[in-house]
C-alpha cells in the first residue's frame, strides 16, 4: 500500500507498536501494583495484567479478520505467479538464500540483540542487579522510550532520503561500540548500593540523610542514558520493515523475511537475558580481583556486542541499500 517514495515513513509506524506494547505493559502492571499494594500484587494481583491482554487479543483478532492482501500479492495471485511452496523456493534458489542469509547475519540477528538489550535487558539489569526500585525503573524505562518513540518514525522516513543502509548499519554500529559503556553509566547514576551497611547506618547517626542522599538514583540521568540505549533501537528498527519487504520478489516476500526476522528476533534477541545472565553468574563465580569478576554486572553484554559487530562487519560487506526498488511497478 505505501508508496516507493515514502515506504520507510509508513512502515515505521508500524515498528512503533513493538516499543509501544512494552510501554503499555510497564505502565499496566505499575498501575496494578500501585492500586492493590505489593503483598496482594504477589499474591494474586499479577494475573490481572496477563487478564487485562485478552481484550488485546480480540482486538488483533478482528484486525486481522478484516485485512485484506496487498495490491501486489492480489495481483500475483490473480495472474498465478505466487508460489506454491514458498518456504521451499526461498532457500532452493540460490539468489534468494543468499538474500534470507544476508537478512540474517547482516540485519535481523544485530537488530534483534540491539532490541533486547537496550529495552528488556536494560529494565531487568535495574531491577536484578542494580536492586533499583521497582517504580523508579519503570518511570525510566517508559519516559525514555515514550521520549524515543517518534525517532521511529523519524529513521524511517529519513531511510527514504538517504537509504537504509546507512540508518540501519550506523545504528549497529552505536549499538555495539556504546551498549557497555550506557550500561555503566547507567548502575554509576544508579547509586553506590555495595557501600550501604547496617553498621554504617546504625553508627552514622547525623550523618544517615547524607548517606541516603548518596544513594539516591539520579532518574534524570538514567533516562538520559536508557534513551540513547532506545535510539539505537529506533534506528536499526525503524527502517528494517522497508528493507525487508524491499529485498525479496513478491512471491516469497512473506516468507523469506519472516525466517530471518524471526530467528534474529527469537532466538539470537530472545536469548540476551539467558546468555548474558549465564556469563554474569560465570563471572561472579571467578576469583576475586579477576577481570570477570570485577565486572561480573555488566560482562554478560559481551553476547549482544559481539553479536552486533558481526552483524555489523556483514552488513557492510554485503548488504545492498534497497530505497530505489520499485514495488509498484512490479
Amino acid at each position: 500500500y505505501a508508496p516507493d517514495a515514502k515506504r520507510g515513513y509508513y512502515t515505521s509506524f508500524i515498528q512503533i507498536t513493538a516499543t509501544g506494547g512494552l510501554i503499555l505493559s510497564i505502565t499496566v502492571i505499575l498501575i496494578t501494583r500501585k492500586l492493590l499494594g505489593e503483598p496482594a500484587f504477589k499474591e494474586w494481583g499479577w494475573r490481572i495484567p496477563f487478564l487485562l491482554s485478552g481484550f488485546l487479543v480480540i482486538a488483533s483478532y478482528f484486525i486481522r479478520k478484516r485485512l485484506h492482501e496487498s495490491p501486489l500479492f492480489a495481483k500475483a495471485k490473480a495472474t498465478g505467479t505466487t508460489s506454491k511452496s514458498p518456504l521451499r523456493d526461498s532457500f532452493v534458489n540460490p539468489v534468494n538464500r543468499r538474500l534470507v542469509l544476508i537478512a540474517l547475519f547482516g540485519v535481523t540477528m544485530g537488530q534483534g540483540v540491539i532490541f533486547y538489550t537496550s529495552q528488556f535487558q536494560a529494565f531487568t539489569f535495574m531491577n536484578a542487579t542494580l536492586k533499583l526500585d521497582t517504580v523508579h525503573s519503570s518511570i525510566i524505562m517508559v519516559v525514555s522510550m515514550l521520549l524515543a518513540t517518534p525517532l521511529f518514525v523519524y529513521f524511517g522516513s529519513l531511510s527514504d532520503r538517504i537509504g537504509r543502509k546507512r540508518i540501519i548499519m550506523t545504528g549497529m554500529i552505536c549499538g555495539a561500540l556504546f551498549t557497555m559503556p550506557l550500561f555503566h553509566g547507567i548502575q554509576a547514576f544508579a547509586g553506590p548500593i555495595s557501600e550501604v551497611t547496617p553498621a554504617t547506618v546504625d553508627a552514622a547517626g547525623k550523618a544517615v540523610p547524607a548517606v541516603m542522599k548518596a544513594l539516591t538514583p539520579n532518574i534524570p540521568a538514567m533516562i538520559a542514558l536508557v534513551f540513547c540505549l532506545v535510539v539505537f533501537v529506533t534506528m536499526v528498527y525503524g527502517p528494517i520493515a522497508a528493507y525487508l519487504v524491499e529485498l525479496f520478489p513478491t512471491s516469497v516476500r512473506y516468507t523469506s523475511l519472516s525466517v530471518p526476522y524471526h530467528i534474529g528476533n527469537g532466538i539470537f534477541g530472545g536469548f540476551v537475558p539467558l546468555v548474558a545472565t549465564s556469563i554474569g553468574v560465570w563471572a561472579a563465580a571467578q576469583p576475586a580481583g579477576t577481570f570477570a569478576n570485577e565486572h561480573k554486572s555488566i560482562i554478560g553484554l559481551a553476547y549482544p556486542v559481539v553479536i552486533a559487530f558481526i552483524c555489523f562487519i556483514v552488513g557492510m560487506a554485503l548488504m545492498k541499500d534497497t530505497r530505489d526498488v520499485k514495488l509498484m511497478d512490479s
